[in-house]
């Protein structure tokens, strides 16, 4: 990530944790089952991150 951020192939830092986030929130009508979760309601309060 260093190196990438040096080269300004990134701007901002992230986790492996975000990358979560943003498949889940990529996910068109399927993350739910692509996050594990048994709530729906879960996934879209904690992964749904789009506006």
């Amino acid at each position: 990530m260093n190196k990438a951020m040096a080269t300004s192939t990134i701007k901002n830092r992230f986790t492996f944790h975000d990358l979560r986030a943003k498949a889940g929130s990529d996910a068109q009508g399927n993350a739910q089952e692509l996050l594990g979760h048994a709530s729906e309601t879960t996934t879209k309060m904690v992964y749904e991150r789009k506006p």
